[in-house]
C-alpha cells in the first residue's frame, strides 16, 4: 500500500491511538523499504528514541471497523513502544569470581595494640 492510499480517517485513528498510549508519542505512516503490499510501516518517535514497525493492512482495516481490531492495533503499538523506551538491564556478573591475592600481612591471630 502506498502512503497516498491511506485515508485521513486511518491517519486520525493512528493519531488517536498513539495519544492514548502516551502524550509524547508521535506516530505516522511510512513506506517500508521492501515494498510489501500486505503491510504498512508505522514510525514511532518519543524523546530521543525512534523505531519503524510493520503492521499488516488487515489489522488496520479491522481497527477501522470494530473496537476489537482497534485494541489489537493499540496493543501492537504499545508493546513496541515499551520495548523501545525501556531497555533491558545488563547481564548479571558471574557468581564464581575467584578472590584476588591479598599481599598485606595476615589478618588472623594476635594483633597487639592497646586495650
Amino acid at each position: 500500500m502506498r502512503l497516498n492510499e491511506i485515508s485521513p480517517a486511518q491517519r486520525r485513528l493512528l493519531s488517536e491511538i498513539s495519544t492514548q498510549i502516551s502524550d509524547r508519542l508521535e506516530a505516522h505512516f511510512v513506506e517500508l523499504p521492501a515494498s510489501n503490499e500486505a503491510h504498512i510501516g508505522v514510525a514511532l518517535h518519543e524523546a530521543d528514541r525512534k523505531v519503524v514497525i510493520e503492521i499488516p493492512l488487515a489489522i488496520l482495516q479491522q481497527a477501522m471497523e470494530d473496537p476489537n481490531g482497534r485494541e489489537i492495533l493499540r496493543t501492537r503499538i504499545k508493546a513496541r513502544r515499551d520495548r523501545m523506551m525501556f531497555r533491558t538491564p545488563p547481564r548479571a556478573l558471574p557468581k564464581d569470581i575467584a578472590p584476588l591475592f591479598n599481599p598485606g600481612p595476615p589478618r588472623g591471630g594476635f594483633r597487639g595494640g592497646r586495650r
